[in-house]
């Protein structure tokens, strides 16, 4: 592919990405009415909505799925950064692609028993055992949805840092030779 569709590839890439960030962000602000609802149904009105907790249950699922991309392009997921910030770059890029392969595999094999999960919610019919009897599978369908676009932006940051990594090199080697231009 040229480079022009690449960028275009990247970009609705990103659109994508972000989009389901703000989706995920919204899902957390229905969250918090509908448990506010909840709240004031049950103790102010006296009759509670026996299906909000279940719901909202459910969209926090969802909710934290669809923004595991952003998070991890945004560098927001889970770090421990006691040893981290006192690296150079060159040591932080070699630990993170490090990190960036042990995440692509778990991501990729919870994608995997993600999917064989929502399988087996479907093909057994599975519902919830709430009043409601809500089917399970659309719901689950959001961890392995979830986790694969995850793994997908796992590559493409690695792919972002090995390429980081390679103009780093060049750059010392260019600069050792005494071929460095000012810029």
């Amino acid at each position: 592919m040229d480079k022009k569709a690449v960028t275009g590839v990247y970009g609705l890439w990103d659109k994508l990405v972000s989009s389901l960030g703000l989706f995920g962000g919204l899902l957390i602000v229905a969250i918090s009415g509908m448990t506010s609802w909840d709240i004031i149904s049950r103790y102010i009105l006296r009759s509670p909505v026996v299906w909000a907790g279940e719901i909202c249950e459910y969209m926090l699922l969802i909710s934290v799925f669809l923004t595991l991309a952003l998070s991890w392009r945004e560098g927001r997921h889970v770090r421990v950064d006691v040893l981290y910030v006192f690296w150079s770059k060159k040591w932080r890029i070699r630990a993170n692609l490090v990190f960036s392969f042990w995440a692509l595999v778990f991501s990729a094999a919870l994608t995997w028993y993600g999917y064989l999960q929502v399988r087996q919610a479907f093909m057994q019919g599975e519902t919830s055992i709430t009043a409601t009897g809500i089917a399970t599978y659309p719901v689950l369908a959001f961890i392995p949805i979830g986790a694969f676009l995850l793994c997908i932006q796992i590559i493409r940051s690695a792919w972002k840092l090995a390429r980081d990594k390679e103009s780093e090199d060049t750059d010392a080697s260019q600069e050792s030779s005494g071929q460095t231009e000012r810029r």
